[in-house]
């Protein structure tokens, strides 16, 4: 029976779906079969009748049957007195053997006459029930379900994701929003270049007037250089030791620049340009130290068209190596290089941004600040051989220290000799009469040949003093001679000062006075001073504070004079 039901059912379903369109179901093969094979209706009449069930056979209960055979008529049983099969059995309104109809057999019904109606049964095929998806725009359509069970998927779009499964959102990976899971394109969120999603800039974003280089672990400080160079400069401060412009650590730029246009009146120089270069309203831009110039090339290297952050040739930073050297950037070669200080080389400006801790980060300088991350040029040093409570820690020369200022250090370091802070003028004798005007002291003894005063060497300055005392020997003028003006002198409680020898004076000359790497610091006039060597019973030794060469000079001119002491 099953197999006969599939070839009446299922093969002719088959040949129709391959003539018709791919909508065409189990449902639509149904209304067909309905509509060729109609259910079979009799006319009853009044009394009794013969009828031949042709539906379909069920195992229910009689009233049941009527119910659902008999055109679903709500009045239908009370149309029946009686129902027989041809076996005998019977079902009335008051007894039923009669329990259900058998497909093909004949029943005798006797109706009531007045109620007599049309009596239908249902098709005589039996239908399976295929429960499924019975909608042919779901892509889960099934042809031979009959019965929807609400399953039907659909995929609108036809990108092969069903709809239910479908997420709207940013496909661009670049993007803000982007959504890995999104299976359908939705509005994207994009910032400019170099920017974070959430308005923070990354190294090479335009920001603070120039191009970042520079972001500290909390993103909350960095560093931005200028968009372009600014020139070519010399480094400045030649033959000058720049105190505390030898830091190289990033941070340290600042003071480092602040600290070179203070020692360096000269223009134009690097640091100067860069302090007064001014763009998009910011005007505190200085020149970068050593390490904050090499995270520049870190950031965007050299000779890059691309990228206008990329260095170019020799670029001065703000790091003093010596006296004659400060530090430049190569890009031929990626390195930091020392190079004196009057080239002129390219220089490009950068400035700070955040929340930056200024202070003294130069950890030799007395208030230094180990929570400072940006040097602001407030370093305070002591003075050349102290410590910053004030002690003596060594001899230099140049430091003050004993009354004077130190001009000669023996091998030890514990000895010296310290030369007056100014020249002797009290007692200073102004005349024609001294070998071409001016003014000072007169060396005395005249036409006096002193025994044992014509040491030269250093330390034998004081022996000649003594030996130029115990002579008595007295000026032409009648003043004091440039001996005694010393042996008067006194100083913060000093009171043995002498006349300094030919070559202690010729040694403060070469360390102290202009012959000096510092320069001038002892503040000498450009002229001779007196030596305590005598060259005969006329003369002694003068030294030239222009030149620094020594001089046979008549012992009645007048020349300046400063005191020595050794300690």
């Amino acid at each position: 029976m099953k197999k006969i039901l599939y070839i009446i059912l299922f093969v002719p379903l088959t040949i129709f779906a391959q003539v018709q369109n791919p909508c065409y179901s189990i449902n639509n093969f149904i209304t067909q079969q309905n509509i060729i094979n109609p259910p079979i209706s009799y006319q009853l009449s009044g009394g009794w009748n013969m009828v031949g069930y042709t539906g379909t056979a069920e195992n229910s209960g009689i009233v049941n049957q009527i119910n659902s055979a008999l055109s679903n008529d709500s009045s239908i049983e009370s149309t029946f007195q009686i129902i027989k099969n041809v076996s005998g059995q019977f079902w009335s309104s008051n007894f039923a053997q009669l329990l259900s109809f058998t497909q093909g057999e004949g029943y005798m019904m006797y109706v009531i006459s007045e109620t007599a109606t049309s009596l239908s049964f249902n098709s005589p095929i039996n239908i399976p029930e295929i429960i499924g998806c019975t909608d042919c725009e779901a892509i889960n359509f099934n042809q031979w379900a009959n019965l929807d069970d609400g399953s039907c998927n659909y995929d609108s779009d036809g990108d092969g994701v069903l709809d239910f499964d479908e997420v709207v959102g940013c496909q661009e990976a670049n993007a803000c929003n982007f959504d890995a899971l999104a299976t359908d394109t939705g509005e994207c969120i994009t910032v400019e270049a170099y920017f974070n999603c959430d308005g923070t800039p990354q190294i090479g974003a335009s920001f603070e007037g120039g191009i970042l280089f520079y972001l500290d672990e909390t993103g909350q400080r960095g560093l931005v250089v200028a968009n372009e160079y600014i020139g070519e400069f010399e480094w400045g401060c030649s033959e000058v030791l720049v105190q505390g412009s030898n830091l190289s650590i990033i941070g340290s730029g600042l003071q480092n620049t602040l600290d070179i246009v203070s020692h360096c009146p000269e223009n134009p120089i690097a640091a100067s340009e860069a302090l007064e270069f001014e763009v998009e309203g910011y005007a505190d831009w200085f020149l970068p130290s050593k390490d904050e110039l090499h995270e520049i090339y870190n950031a965007f290297g050299c000779y890059d068209s691309i990228n206008i952050g990329s260095l170019d040739g020799f670029t001065w930073s703000s790091t003093e190596v010596n006296t004659i050297a400060a530090t430049v950037f190569n890009c031929s070669n990626g390195l930091n290089i020392g190079f004196g200080k009057n080239a002129p080389f390219k220089t490009r400006p950068i400035r700070a941004f955040g929340a930056w801790t200024m202070g003294c980060m130069d950890t030799t300088a007395c208030n230094y600040n180990n929570e400072a991350n940006m040097a602001d040029g407030s370093c305070e040093y002591a003075e050349q051989g102290y410590d910053c409570e004030g002690n003596i820690t060594e001899y230099v020369v140049g430091m003050q220290a004993e009354g004077g200022i130190v001009f000669y250090v023996d091998e030890t370091g514990q000895h010296g000799m310290v030369a007056a802070l100014e020249d002797i003028t009290e007692g200073f004798n102004i005349g024609i009469n001294n070998g071409g005007g001016g003014e000072g002291f007169q060396w005395g003894c005249y036409n006096i040949t002193i025994s044992g005063a014509d040491g030269e060497a250093i330390g034998t300055g004081y022996q000649n003093t003594l030996d130029i005392v115990a002579h008595n020997c007295e000026t032409q003028n009648g003043g004091i001679t440039a001996v005694q003006s010393t042996l008067n002198y006194s100083f913060e409680g000093f009171t043995d000062w002498y006349l300094p020898s030919k070559e202690e004076l010729q040694e403060m000359y070469n360390t102290i006075g202009n012959g000096g790497l510092q320069g001038n610091i002892g503040g000498f006039d450009l002229s001779r001073y007196w030596s305590s060597t005598e060259i005969s019973n006329t003369s002694a030794v003068t030294v030239g504070f222009n030149d620094g060469n020594a001089y046979d000079t008549n012992g009645y001119f007048l020349r300046r004079v400063r005191a020595v002491r050794a300690f």
